[in-house]
């Protein structure tokens, strides 16, 4: 109808000729840019939202919101989280549609270590469709704990093997080790991660993962960003 959908962040995901987007929404927010080009207000609240938009072709007025994700209202671990950078893929090995979400000042964030509650985790969802319903499936497990964990992306091979892709967040980590990207790879269900495989760069964040790899000469790509708002690599 004409209107600017609020779904920012996120991932798409093609399935049977149907796009996914799973996204952020923001709410009503006037960006002033006021620390490193954004405003803190805005895009990063307990209000947020987790939803999951559909599209056949991308195009502008041919998107439909379809779900949304761990509402406000049933948030399993009070109001007061608040969620960002979701993230969704399809398990093989379940059948199950997974979304993760950042999320910070959870207390079931606990597992990070000494750095939470108030530190910074990944939450997950799953689902038997992208457009629900979708039931909360606990605290993300990962290898990289004992610090804040930020950005992340999670990259599905063309085998159907999940990988991850965080940030070692955000000062508290050894000197050495804030803002590396770690690569981790995933359970088959994708809500836990097995083995941890190789710490990539410093000083990045808002990771992005491209590509499927196919035969030894076809590689896979990361993308990063520079910790601050519109500076990217």
């Amino acid at each position: 109808d004409g209107h600017i959908i609020d779904a920012h962040d996120g991932n798409y995901v093609l399935a049977n000729g149907t796009w996914w987007y799973f996204a952020m929404g923001y709410g009503l927010c006037n960006d002033t840019g006021t620390v490193n080009g954004c405003n803190p207000a805005c895009g990063y609240s307990a209000a947020n939202t987790v939803g999951v938009w559909s599209s056949p072709d991308l195009s502008n007025d041919n998107w439909t919101k379809r779900a949304e994700v761990l509402r406000y209202s049933d948030r399993p671990n009070g109001t007061n989280c608040t969620y960002f950078r979701s993230h969704g893929a399809f398990s093989r090995s379940t059948g199950k549609w997974v979304v993760w979400v950042n999320a910070v000042n959870c207390p079931a964030l606990n597992h990070y270590g000494p750095n939470g509650p108030n530190g910074a985790g990944y939450l997950a969802a799953t689902a038997d469709h992208p457009a629900g319903p979708w039931s909360y499936a606990g605290v993300v497990k990962t290898k990289t704990v004992d610090t804040r964990l930020g950005d992340m992306d999670i990259f599905v091979d063309g085998d159907g093997t999940g990988y991850a892709i965080l940030t070692r967040c955000c000062g508290v980590a050894p000197k050495e080790d804030d803002r590396r990207m770690v690569v981790e790879k995933l359970s088959p269900d994708f809500l836990s991660v097995s083995t941890v495989l190789v710490v990539v760069v410093a000083e990045t964040s808002h990771p992005r993962v491209f590509g499927h790899v196919q035969s030894p000469d076809v590689r896979p790509y990361a993308f990063a960003a520079l910790p601050f708002c519109r500076l990217f690599l």
